[in-house]
């Protein structure tokens, strides 16, 4: 990935603060911090993965942020075996991005129930797609626990105000329309749209390592040899 030059070119260009502009749009409310919806790897643009990696990292390399990498490691080659905390949540229990989250992790808690269930139904049929395609290539099970987790719509949240449907829609669609322009200018693959923010750190971290230690098929057969196993429990 151009991680460098697609940064630079986000800033010159103003996408990074079209997004502070965007999340400035999302209702403030009041979290009980029981984290129970940083459980799982939220999809998100390339542009907020770009933004979350400029202040999280930097210039600098993953590498220096050891105890990130573990988790990161770890939730990619276990998260079709079993339900995992996001990887960003630290030992104690706080996020490391909060500041900078992308627009999923903003937006729960603030939606109406509605959208909250539109959203998630959206998550259920992809969930269901992964699992066809691991027993269709590989003969392979996704674990119940995996395939059917949802993490409940909050009623713990305080918010004076809700979005609808269409609001997140159109937050959605102005994060698309960032990441075209990425397209356009050759920095960004129109297969990687809407990847997720473990997947896109997983990318990142290996630009940085010598594929003869960590590549990319050596991870997927990992991963596949953890749901062998769980297969067979």
């Amino acid at each position: 990935m151009k991680i460098i030059t697609s940064k630079t070119y986000a800033i010159e260009h103003g996408q990074m603060d079209q997004l502070e502009t965007l999340y400035g749009k999302v209702p403030s409310g009041t979290c009980a911090g029981c984290t129970r919806c940083c459980s799982e790897s939220v999809n998100m643009s390339y542009v907020e993965f770009l933004n979350v990696h400029n202040h999280f990292v930097g210039d600098g390399s993953l590498m220096k942020h050891p105890d990130f990498v573990n988790r990161l490691i770890r939730y990619y080659l276990l998260e079709l075996v079993q339900p995992m905390k996001c990887p960003f949540l630290n030992e104690n229990n706080l996020c490391d991005v909060y500041a900078f989250r992308p627009l999923p992790c903003r937006i729960f808690g603030n939606t109406t129930k509605a959208a909250y269930e539109s959203n998630y139904k959206g998550i259920r049929i992809q969930n269901m797609e992964v699992a066809r395609q691991l027993l269709h290539e590989s003969d392979l099970k996704m674990p119940k626990s995996v395939l059917h987790k949802e993490i409940g719509f909050c009623e713990d949240y305080v918010v004076n105000e809700r979005l609808d449907s269409a609001s997140v829609q159109k937050m959605y669609d102005q994060l698309v329309n960032m990441d075209g322009g990425l397209v356009f200018k050759g920095l960004l693959k129109p297969t990687q749209f809407n990847q997720n923010l473990v997947g896109w750190f997983i990318e990142a971290l290996l630009d940085e390592i010598d594929p003869k230690v960590l590549s990319r098929v050596m991870l997927s057969e990992l991963r596949l040899e953890a749901l062998k196993a769980a297969n067979l429990g």
